[in-house]
């Protein structure tokens, strides 16, 4: 009955019907036009999930870039923490696990062959991990336990009939003995077969060298060091070794001098990734050195690219199920054999959280309040705009390089920094927005060798200007491709590996082609940073911290909501809000981001009118005036008063 009396009371309002009690507000400064509301956005690095939790309670920081420890879910859900700190519940589109090597040698051993390249060894490896334990005593329930790569909620494209791993030590010995594995001396170590190649005698196994990410205390630190113990149980000996990510990132990524690792991937809404991630043709060069796993599996690599090149998304699925099979079942599965080549172990289900006087973040599917939206359109309760939102990051970044830059905490300040072609909607993973293209189309060509490939037009928006003030144009577009092009081993390469030609059709349209047909054509396509032709046509070499090593403030001149402003390195990062942006200021009334205030706006909130934080149903993106944690006639009022300014309307 209550959500059947909040579409009346919204029907109501839009007919003036409603007269309500008035509410005293503080008076707001009147805000700019164009761009974020908040004029800066600072950043400041702590080092580890705990330090910067820490700095959350004490109000340092408004908004944290990382998931909420089942204890910190308990403790901000309950007086006098629930007063301040707001919870938003989701689902990580995205991937932890232990990461195996499948190399035949690593540089610690070198001229012995690695166990971890023999499938049942590593078929031994799964069985060891107690994935039960990590989800309910670890992580207390607050995630999905991954048996394969793909989420469970990543619809069709999961596959709930990949080989499920059971903690099972007996199991793992018998795959151990199956690929000659085992303690013949009686020493409580496993031995190498004889005959093993850099060690014919069969001596006892050298230790694995495991990398335990120190920085993630909570989850990946206790995981690791659990896992640690019960290979050490079975006898197998471990060299766990407990560092900062950037010793993880030199002797895992870049000198592939490991054993196992505790991974983590956020990932994409389409599964072509696991093209990226895990096919032979992307690890050594040309080509970005993504696949530190070192998988190299023929028939693995057919269904990948069965999902990269996939037709339909019918295709894709197919494709998609066979590739998990593939690569997570064991050797000897008798009814589709796998490489049991990673441990994936679970993805977050769980809360990220943001605090008061902060308002209007947005919970986007797949990443939670920490999106390019959330700061956009976010803003402090006691100042709509002239005020600094201040972010905790656990991670300082590796390097600020458009091109190069692959992890996360890179990812966020350029994707602040350097603006989409589209836009992705943070509600509906499925929609495809306008951004800095006001139109695209997706269609196809007859190429003269490949036959019919896929074709993507884009119109570039007027009116869209670099930091700098020099215009963004069809000439911008075209050059960013062909740039990233030149450079094979660079991140961004997989988006334009496949494109044959880039062609502007007129002042404002980019016509791109592609060699192969592919039903994911337009989501390549938007998967570049655009780049300004001016700066980067005199940059030879984009390599480095920062692209040509050159200062931040001549290279990183994007065109998105903020500007590069100051960076003190393990310290702090302040991005200033480009108030020459091609966006207005985002209206209140747009709850679902759809870019028009309308009637399903209306709808939107009264769907939540009544509910508060903590009821089943209550949405936080309803709560518009995010004073009362309620959902009630002022948030109505709010919403259907800008709907009716803008009737229709598209706010750009």
């Amino acid at each position: 009955m209550k959500k059947e009396m909040s579409f009346l009371l919204a029907a109501l309002m839009l007919l003036g019907l409603v007269v309500l009690p008035m509410r005293v507000a503080p008076v707001l400064a009147q805000p700019p036009e164009y761009g974020p509301r908040a004029d800066y956005l600072q950043i400041l690095i702590y080092g580890s999930d705990v330090a910067e939790f820490a700095a959350f309670d004490e109000g340092e920081i408004e908004i944290v870039d990382w998931p909420l420890d089942p204890e910190l879910v308990e403790k901000y859900s309950s007086p006098p923490y629930n007063e301040f700190a707001i919870l938003a519940k989701y689902n990580e589109i995205g991937m932890f696990e232990f990461d195996v090597n499948n190399n035949e040698t690593i540089a610690a051993y070198p001229g012995v062959k690695s166990p971890t390249s023999d499938p049942y060894f590593r078929a031994a490896l799964q069985f060891l991990v107690d994935k039960d334990f990590i989800i309910t005593t670890i992580l207390k329930g607050y995630a999905a336990r991954l048996d394969g790569p793909i989420m469970p909620w990543m619809g069709s494209f999961y596959d709930p009939t990949v080989y499920k791993y059971t903690y099972d030590p007996a199991q793992a010995r018998a795959y151990l003995a199956k690929g000659g594995f085992i303690d013949r001396d009686g020493n409580g170590i496993i031995n190498y077969p004889v005959g093993w190649p850099g060690r014919e005698t069969g001596p006892d196994l050298d230790p694995l060298i495991f990398y335990i990410r120190a920085d993630d205390e909570l989850r990946r630190k206790p995981a690791g060091e659990d896992y640690a113990t019960r290979l050490q149980a079975v006898g197998i000996p471990v060299d766990a070794r407990v560092v900062d990510r950037p010793i993880c990132a030199q002797n895992v990524m870049k000198d592939h001098n490991y054993h196992l690792y505790t991974g983590g991937w956020s990932l994409s809404r389409d599964p072509d990734w696991m093209y990226y991630l895990y096919h032979s043709d992307w690890h050594w060069h040309p080509g970005p050195d993504y696949n530190y796993n070192n998988i190299h599996d023929a028939e693995l690599d057919g269904y990948l690219e069965g999902i990269a090149f996939a037709v339909t998304i019918d295709d894709a699925i197919e494709a998609c199920h066979k590739a998990q099979k593939r690569m997570i079942n064991p050797p000897d599965h008798p009814e589709f054999p796998g490489i049991a080549a990673i441990i994936p172990l679970w993805a977050t289900s769980g809360y990220t959280a943001y605090r008061r006087p902060m308002a209007y973040a947005v919970n986007a599917a797949g990443s939670g309040t920490t999106n390019f939206w959330t700061f956009l359109v976010s803003y402090r309760t006691d100042a709509t705009y002239g005020h600094t939102i201040h972010w905790g990051f656990k991670s300082d970044v590796q390097q600020l390089n458009p091109l190069y830059s692959n992890w996360v905490w890179d990812a966020y300040v350029l994707g602040m920094i350097f603006d989409s072609i589209l836009a992705v909607c943070p509600y509906d993973l499925a929609l495809d927005m306008p951004w800095v293209c006001s139109d695209f189309e997706t269609t196809t060509y007859i190429h003269p060798e490949y036959g019919e490939c896929s074709r993507v037009i884009l119109t570039v928006r007027d009116g869209v200007r670099w930091h700098d003030g020099q215009p963004l144009t069809a000439e911008d577009i075209k050059f960013t491709y062909d740039y990233i092009k030149q450079f094979p081993d660079c991140w961004l390469y997989s988006a334009v590996v496949d494109i044959v030609s880039v062609t502007i059709l007129d002042t404002n349209k980019v016509q791109i082609d592609f060699d192969v047909m592919t039903v994911w054509a337009l989501h390549w396509a938007m998967g570049v940073y655009l780049l300004p032709k001016h700066i980067y046509e005199n940059i030879a070499d984009p390599k480095g911290f920062t692209p040509g090593g050159l200062p931040a403030e001549q290279v990183l001149i994007g065109n998105g909501p903020y500007k590069w402003y100051q960076y003190s390195s393990g310290e702090y990062f302040t991005l200033a809000a480009n108030r020459d942006y091609f966006k207005k200021i985002h209206p209140f009334g747009d709850v679902n981001l759809d870019q028009v205030c309308d009637i399903f706006d209306v709808i939107h909130v009264a769907a939540s009118f009544g509910l508060r934080r903590g009821d089943r149903d209550y949405d936080i993106t309803a709560d518009v005036t995010a004073e009362w944690d309620l959902v009630d006639i002022y948030d109505l009022i709010l919403v259907a008063g800008d709907s009716e300014k803008s009737g229709s309307h598209i706010h750009k």
